[in-house]
């Protein structure tokens, strides 16, 4: 399987990502991501999470060299900050039960 080396993180299409995000309004939101290709020499990740205020979001996003940008239309498009920092990878063998767990102990 390949993995590519990405600042710091080695990542394979196998691996979930969460990371912090912000909206146009300063709202900080955790996504869960997928990733879904890196043939192209850029990691492209599928967002797949439950909205905040209800319904059922799937997006792609490509990931550039310093920040997540979405290739979103104009109207719901959003830049993620602060990613380096807030990036988490979580491999798809963790299981929903780990990742909940980690969730829960970072938030106390």
């Amino acid at each position: 399987m390949e993995i590519k080396q990405f600042e710091g993180f080695r990542f394979s299409v196998d691996d979930r990502v969460i990371i912090k995000d912000t909206d146009t309004a300063g709202v900080i939101s955790q996504c869960r991501y997928e990733i879904v290709s890196n043939k192209t020499g850029e990691l492209i990740v599928e967002e797949n999470y439950m909205v905040k205020y209800g319904g059922y979001s799937q997006k792609k996003c490509k990931v550039d060299e310093i920040k997540y940008q979405y290739g979103m239309e104009p109207e719901v498009e959003r830049v993620v900050l602060s990613v380096l920092i807030d990036v988490e990878l979580m491999r798809k063998n963790f299981g929903r039960a780990a990742m909940l767990d980690k969730e829960r102990n970072e938030i106390r």
